[in-house]
């Protein structure tokens, strides 16, 4: 329950930002390649800046809530946990909008076709790896936080 909850919000943050900023939707749904997730479109003619903010704008909601039911005292320690998966997976280096924003940022493209790489040719790239091994270090140090913080 909580997680579909965690991805509706992450959604909606894309779509929040797209309003502050003033750029136009191209769609939103459900795909089922590579992974079955829902999503958020829009158009490729924005600014650079605008595509990393709207990329970003998901993760950040997740991030600020996760970070308020951590520092807040007496908040329901389940809602904390769920938030740390859902942020584990939001930043994860496989398939997730970071992992979009960080080859758009590195400019890790396709020789051939010139497209942004995502996937498995991403996560085998140095930039991939660094992202990996970064996530895994969140990872550990979620764990901890759980362990000496909520249990």
């Amino acid at each position: 329950m909580y997680s579909t909850l965690w991805v509706i919000l992450h959604e909606l943050g894309h779509i929040i930002s797209t309003f502050i900023m003033n750029v136009k939707i191209r769609g939103v749904g459900i795909r089922l390649k590579p992974i079955l997730h829902i999503y958020v479109e829009i158009d490729n003619s924005e600014s650079s800046k605008k595509k990393y903010i709207f990329t970003i704008s998901g993760v950040f909601v997740i991030f600020l809530l996760w970070a308020i039911s951590s520092f807040i005292v007496g908040l329901n320690k389940f809602i904390t946990i769920t938030l740390s998966l859902q942020l584990i997976m939001d930043i994860n280096p496989f398939y997730s909008d970071t992992q979009e924003l960080i080859a758009m940022i590195f400019s890790i493209k396709n020789r051939q076709s010139n497209k942004i790489i995502i996937g498995r040719d991403y996560l085998f790239s140095n930039v991939g790896i660094i992202h990996f091994l970064l996530w895994g270090g969140v990872i550990c140090m979620i764990i901890i936080y759980i362990k000496r913080c909520l249990l």
